[in-house]
């Protein structure tokens, strides 16, 4: 076998490797993200239906509110920070950040009738499926798009933090179509870029921790969509 022959053939088997490799790296990311989705799910449930009163409180506690938040923020600051140096610590953590954002979440059930929780639901996931496999399956690389929704999601945060104090209806109807946009995007962008990055950088010694933090960055992204449309079509329980 010549050289030229030994090159192509070397190549064709580090390409099936990718393939077999980045497949069961995006598999394990995703039991991560649905774990995280069911463990949110769950506790936003339990805390509304069994514990209506810790939910009252933090619909009427804004320090307690605003408290958990930012707890969110650390949380999401570390599962990253430690995604790459201990993965097995990354991963308690990201269901640790799912269980607080699920107490955040609890209101959604007094809020929206069921019927308007699952349609979002549905919806949410038909749209985050479609973009999430754009994504992967696209050969455009899409890392210029990353400045610009980076840029839009900055814009979109500024505006809802000024929303907070005008309490404009119209305002938060378009806002709440500009996350749906956004975060959209973002589905097909950040599901590319953990191709990218995988393929780059994965091995055994990253591999899970890569996925850890990925998972959460897709949980994000489908969290707000989710939100997002449920405020836009959701039906309210006194209707």
């Amino acid at each position: 076998m010549n050289n030229d022959n030994m090159s192509y053939f070397n190549e064709q088997q580090t390409q099936s490797v990718d393939v077999a490799g980045l497949s069961g790296f995006f598999r394990r990311m995703y039991r991560y993200m649905a774990l995280a989705l069911l463990v949110s799910g769950a506790t936003a449930y339990v805390t509304a239906t069994m514990f209506p009163q810790v939910m009252m409180a933090l619909a009427d506690n804004r320090f307690m509110f605003y408290g958990l938040m930012i707890f969110e923020l650390v949380l999401v600051v570390l599962v990253n920070t430690k995604a790459m140096r201990n993965a097995l610590a990354a991963l308690p953590l990201l269901v640790l950040f799912a269980v607080v954002n699920g107490l955040t979440m609890s209101f959604i059930f007094a809020v929206y009738a069921s019927a308007s929780i699952l349609g979002a639901f549905v919806g949410t996931a038909a749209i985050f499926v479609g973009m999430s496999a754009y994504g992967y399956f696209t050969k455009r690389n899409m890392a210029g798009l990353g400045t610009h929704l980076f840029g839009l999601l900055i814009g979109l945060i500024v505006a809802s933090v000024v929303n907070i104090f005008l309490h404009n209806s119209v305002i938060t109807l378009v806002l709440s179509w500009a996350s749906v946009i956004i975060f959209t995007l973002l589905s097909a962008y950040d599901t590319n870029k953990m191709k990218r990055l995988y393929l780059e950088f994965g091995n055994q010694s990253t591999e899970m921790g890569l996925a850890v933090s990925g998972a959460l960055t897709l949980y994000l992204d489908f969290i707000n969509i989710f939100l997002s449309l449920l405020q836009i079509f959701g039906g309210s329980n006194r209707d």
